[in-house]
């Protein structure tokens, strides 16, 4: 609710009027509230669904039962999101708007810009950057995942999150990271859910060129260095400021809705990961795995939802000043991820012998805020700001964030509204 008290309060930067405000918190509330709404309505489905998935193979007399069911619970699934999402939130945000189209709305929306390529180009530009980043890493991830086939009459391969080390002996198992996956000779077992996954057909000899480009790339991927844990969690960081950092400085009103948009989606995907719906739930599951850390506790994984709300809740709170609308993304993006990364490699003086941060962490998550923001001021996206008061308020933020976590633990991924630096 913290999000509808800050556009009631404030407003929304870059939209004119009173009117388009309104009509930008009824597509607030529909994204945020209605994908909540979309789960409990359906949640008959996504219990069973999770139930059946959960059965193992071998104790069932009729296998292939399972995977039917398990796609008309699917079907059923997909066919009431779309009717709930088209049919009674899109009623509802009709009725808001005065009996217009608020699909229309959305469409004349995306073309108010500075231009009208500006917000097609800045969809373009995320959807871009989200893409190529899903599909490296999926490569990356590949080189410690390796799947067996087993059961032909079922169709259902096994799964392991590494690629087992025969140096030891035929009978050594695959090393096991985060969430374990365990192989069964029935079918696959991930989290205590089973995971089907259809046999692919044995292929035909590749062409010689199709051959020798597939060496190559698997030559290539012997000489790349497997990332770790905090890497590949940093890098989501990073890959926040170079998607959002443009879109608030240029349209902060469309991200404004955008963040909520993208709030709503990891909302419904959380829903085909956690109740493994037919066919996308293992694949969700199986990549978020490779990127959970002992923070990551209970059943469901919340680590993304915490990096997009830090760096949208001073968006969605709208600050006084345009410098405080990057608050979130320079402290997560840029200040934790480099805190993290110089703490463990040069750290050496704890804040507390419990916990993990460390002083010179936290020099460098006041240095680099500072520094960033010094940037945006430069380039024109800020106003200017008094560094002296910049470095002691962060440096204040950072010692509390270090202070928070000794005692309470926590993501790491949370922010308070009020920014890093204060403008004068």
């Amino acid at each position: 609710m913290f999000v509808l008290h800050g556009i009631t309060k404030r407003g929304i930067s870059g939209v004119e009027t009173p009117r388009k405000a309104n009509e930008h918190l009824y597509h607030v509330i529909a994204l945020i509230a209605g994908s909540f709404l979309t789960g409990f309505l359906l949640s008959p489905l996504l219990v069973l669904s999770r139930h059946i998935a959960q059965r193992p193979v071998r104790r069932l007399r009729k296998p292939q039962d399972k995977q039917r069911q398990r796609r008309f619970l699917a079907l059923g699934f997909y066919i009431g999101a779309v009717l709930i999402i088209v049919g009674v939130i899109g009623m509802w945000t009709r009725w808001c708007l005065g009996k217009r189209d608020p699909w229309l709305w959305a469409i004349i929306w995306l073309l108010e810009g500075k231009r009208k390529w500006t917000r097609p180009a800045l969809l373009a530009y995320w959807a871009a950057l989200g893409s190529l980043s899903v599909a490296g890493w999926n490569r990356q991830l590949a080189r410690s995942r390796r799947y067996w086939p087993r059961n032909n009459a079922t169709g259902e391969m096994l799964v392991a999150s590494a690629a087992p080390d025969t140096s030891a002996g035929p009978t050594q198992q695959p090393e096991q990271t985060g969430i374990s996956v365990v192989p069964t000779p029935g079918s696959p077992t991930v989290a205590g859910m089973t995971f089907p996954l259809p046999t692919l057909p044995t292929l035909p000899n590749l062409p010689n060129g199709t051959q020798v480009a597939s060496d190559l790339l698997n030559a290539a991927d012997k000489h790349v260095p497997t990332l770790g844990l905090n890497a590949r969690r940093k890098f989501f960081h990073a890959l926040a400021v170079v998607m959002f950092i443009p879109g608030i400085a240029f349209d902060p009103a469309f991200t404004h809705l955008s963040f909520s948009a993208a709030f709503a989606l990891f909302t419904l995907t959380e829903y085909v990961r956690y109740f493994a719906i037919y066919p996308f739930g293992a694949t969700i599951h199986l990549f978020m795995n490779e990127f959970l850390d002992h923070r990551d506790r209970g059943t469901a994984i919340l680590s993304h939802f915490y990096l997009l709300t830090g760096c949208a809740g001073s968006v969605w709170l709208e600050g006084p000043t345009q410098l405080l609308q990057f608050t979130g993304i320079l402290t997560l993006g840029v200040g934790d991820a480099l805190a993290s990364i110089v703490g463990k490699r040069i750290g050496f003086h704890r804040w507390s012998p419990t916990t993990s941060k460390t002083l010179e962490g936290s020099i460098a998550f006041t240095a680099s805020i500072v520094a960033c923001a010094w940037l945006l001021r430069l380039f024109g996206v800020a106003e200017t700001f008094s560094v002296r008061v910049g470095v002691c308020y962060t440096y204040h933020t950072a010692a509390d964030f270090s202070t928070d976590d000794t005692i309470h633990g926590g993501s790491g991924a949370l922010v308070r509204p009020g920014g890093p630096v204060r403008s004068e």
